[in-house]
């Protein structure tokens, strides 16, 4: 997308900041209003002021001139890989069970189609068997050795490990009258506004801490995902994207989306703003 003089300078107007570094933010919230209730709330909370000012969360508003026209929150995170993933978990089930003669036949069509499309040889497959074989081994181990050295502690051992960014909360102003509509009429406000704000103040970030993923949990509905299909078409997000998260509570019945960071940065970089340093 290559930005018009006008659309720049409607970007350049807007005011990026933390909730937090103006004082006048504090009544300014007050008059959001979102359609997903999670969203209004969360800013109307009288506790999410100080929340950002402790620095718990990083709390971000958009503003145009004293209106809130969309916020997000920023949080540190981690992904992680399995150390088996569930496809080749089955695929491992079912392997043994070939080999102990005991596998039925709707099983051993099911590994014939692996082994297909995967065009995989049988010395593939044996060497992928004895692959996640050993692997299980040295988990086991690790695993022992871990409950000698912290018996009473809640730890899980995982493949991998990535750091991430959290996006948290990102939703727009429903009252929202402004000038966007005329000046972007092909454009969603929230997809312009996270190219050009959000993605910026990402890169801020991993100037000062590693990150290579970004990830959030979408809010869906059984009648409708538009939202899930929106982060997906226009952000990049992806659903399932093979790697493990922990949820919260809070996050129940979202669905859990990301990308790499390099995926992100280079689908920004079609907007001509992505460099500039939009943020206080």
């Amino acid at each position: 997308m290559k930005l018009t003089p006008e659309q720049e300078a409607w970007l350049d107007s807007l005011i990026c900041q933390r909730l937090s570094a103006d004082d006048n933010n504090d009544k300014y919230r007050l008059n959001f209003e979102n359609d997903v209730e999670s969203i209004s709330n969360f800013i109307a909370e009288p506790e999410t002021f100080n929340l950002d000012k402790r620095g718990d969360v990083a709390v971000y508003i958009i503003r145009e001139q004293e209106q809130i026209i969309a916020y997000f929150t920023l949080q540190c995170g981690v992904i992680f890989e399995k150390v088996i993933s569930e496809e080749n978990k089955r695929f491992f089930e079912l392997y043994q069970n070939e080999k102990k003669h005991s596998i039925t036949e709707p099983d051993k069509d099911e590994l014939l189609r692996f082994q297909a499309s995967n065009n995989f040889s049988q010395k593939d497959m044996d060497n992928l068997a004895n692959k996640i074989d050993q692997m299980l081994k040295d988990v086991l181990a690790k695993k022992n050795d871990d409950a000698k050295n912290e018996p009473e502690r809640d730890v899980k051992i995982v493949h991998s490990t990535h750091p991430s960014i959290e996006i948290v909360h990102f939703g727009k102003n429903s009252n929202y009258e402004g000038s966007f509509n005329e000046l972007f009429p092909n454009e969603r406000m929230g997809a312009v506004l996270f190219m050009n704000k959000i993605v910026p103040i990402i890169r801020n970030v991993i100037d000062v801490v590693g990150a290579k993923f970004v990830y959030l949990f979408a809010v869906t509905n059984e009648r409708d995902n538009k939202l899930v299909a929106h982060y997906n078409s226009k952000l990049g997000f992806k659903s399932n994207p093979g790697y493990g998260v922990n949820k919260s509570l809070n996050a129940s019945g979202c669905q859990f989306m990301a990308q790499p960071l390099s995926d992100l940065f280079e689908l920004a970089a079609n907007y001509s703003t992505i460099n500039k340093k939009n943020t206080d």
